[in-house]
């Protein structure tokens, strides 16, 4: 669903795909599906060689993707050296960055079905570091520039134009700021955490009060809803689990995140926005 929306004519450049990226996109059409069912069955096997196998072909995906961010960024180069430009295509960057993230989230999905200890991190943390960039890195921009793009499309106030241009500055590097806060210190950890959870909730306020109300069909209007009410949840989650870690009183445990934070990002924030979009009668 994300790939779909992110690579839809109205947020791509004019004539950035020429017949190499054509080829990409087709390829990555053909192998997505495919690549995402073998990185499941590797999770069931012991971690080694074959698993590691299963894995690859995902990471290769990912690769094409992120691949295929690197160029539409590219294709914009000339409008992003002025504020002004960086300020309008704000919702195409955040896509862009958001494809790019791919390719982490897919190399640390290798690591942790070799069995290795990247960074020196011991599972679970490498299989979450690699959750964090497919729903951190990949979706959350993706959801960010897609709501940005909605509001442009429906003539938003300046009051939700503003709010967007905060929140997708922060989206953006905010999985990378959050991955060198867990690796910094507590005290790094605990802010970088809560200011993506700020930006999130800003989106989260986009998405339920400036687009669902309006967004038609209703069911996508209400799936838009509980995405925003999703994430939420998810990161007042995440800054309680920062807290804790600084603090040394632990009010949550990873058992715990995975179970609430994590699930509730992948099916009610990723899987319920990216479907409210593609639904959506003005996708």
């Amino acid at each position: 669903l994300g790939l779909a929306l992110a690579l839809g004519d109205a947020l791509t450049p004019a004539a950035e795909l020429d017949r190499a990226r054509a080829a990409i996109v087709v390829t990555l059409v053909r192998a997505q599906l495919p690549a995402a069912a073998l990185a499941a069955v590797a999770f069931h096997l012991p971690t080694g060689w074959l698993a590691a196998g299963l894995a690859a072909p995902w990471l290769l995906v990912a690769g094409l993707i992120s691949l295929l961010g690197l160029l539409r960024f590219h294709a914009r180069r000339h409008e992003l050296r002025a504020w002004a430009g960086v300020r309008a295509s704000l919702d195409r960057s955040a896509v862009d960055i958001g494809l790019v993230y791919l390719a982490v989230g897919g190399a640390w999905l290798l690591a942790a079905n070799l069995g290795m200890q990247p960074l020196g991190f011991h599972e679970p943390l490498v299989t979450l570091t690699a959750s964090h960039f497919h729903f951190a890195g990949f979706a959350a921009p993706v959801i960010t520039g897609l709501t940005g793009h909605a509001l442009a499309r429906r003539g938003a106030g300046p009051g939700a134009r503003r709010l967007f241009r905060a929140a997708a500055i922060l989206v953006i590097p905010g999985p990378i700021i959050v991955a060198i806060g867990i690796t910094a210190s507590p005290l790094v950890e605990v802010i970088s955490a809560c200011v993506l959870a700020a930006a999130l909730a800003g989106v989260a306020l986009l998405l339920v009060f400036a687009l669902a109300p309006a967004t038609r069909p209703r069911l996508a209007g209400a799936l838009l809803a509980i995405a925003g009410l999703s994430v939420l949840v998810t990161m007042a989650l995440a800054c309680l689990y920062a807290w804790g870690e600084y603090s040394g009183l632990a009010h949550i445990e990873i058992p715990q995140m995975i179970e609430l934070h994590g699930t509730s990002n992948a099916l009610g924030f990723a899987a319920l926005g990216l479907l409210g979009f593609s639904l959506a009668d003005d996708a």
